[in-house]
């Protein structure tokens, strides 16, 4: 039955695990506490995953173009390079997530909105290409990394606790009309290149 989940019990989710079910489109793994780089190489059709107990998503995980819309991780720490690449994702919510990997979430074309509310670092180009990315909750970042949120539509930004903007990190970002950031001290080159909309900006330090 295509709506019924796929359940697979085991603590860690490799790609030889998932090559078995490669015409998987739900899976719920209660157990997992790790996914292995490039786990899901073979499951082209996977829309919808539930991980309740993962505490680590590796390299290319779900980097392979699927179609995954819906992922519910809310243990897991580190989201690592290319995890969801190139993946259908149309949020992202990770509520114990600390780092976001580089290109973790690049060109992810129907991502609207990002929730990482115990995050501290987003490495560059993070959520590069983007373009319907426009809510973004990022109140514990610190810093903000090259190209991070480049050639996304976010409107407005609130960084509170960010010290470090580095390079380009929301070049070509054409929505984007607020920038708050009172504790940032280093802002690197082109960081707000070709943003026409950008009117206020609140950098007191």
């Amino acid at each position: 039955q295509t709506n019924q989940p796929l359940i697979i019990t085991a603590e860690t989710i490799t790609q030889s695990t998932m090559e078995a079910h490669k015409k998987c489109t739900t899976l719920h793994a209660p157990n997992a506490h790790t996914i292995k780089p490039r786990a899901f190489t073979w499951n082209h059709d996977l829309q919808s995953a539930s991980f309740p107990e993962a505490l680590y998503i590796g390299e290319s995980a779900f980097d392979t173009g699927l179609p995954l819309k819906h992922i519910d991780i809310p243990k897991v720490q580190l989201i690592n390079s290319f995890a969801f690449a190139n993946s259908g994702l149309r949020e992202i919510e990770a509520p114990s997530v600390l780092a976001i990997a580089h290109s973790a979430f690049t060109s992810c074309h129907d991502l609207k909105s990002a929730s990482l509310p115990q995050a501290t670092f987003i490495d560059a180009t993070g959520f590069y290409d983007c373009p319907q990315l426009a809510s973004i909750n990022i109140p514990r970042v610190r810093i903000i990394g090259t190209s991070a949120f480049s050639e996304s539509a976010v409107t407005k930004v609130e960084a509170p606790s960010a010290t470090e903007i580095l390079k380009l990190a929301f070049q070509a970002c054409k929505k984007l009309h607020t920038f708050v950031a009172p504790k940032a001290r280093y802002i690197n080159n082109s960081a707000f290149a070709y943003c026409p909309e950008l009117k206020q900006v609140y950098l007191p330090n």
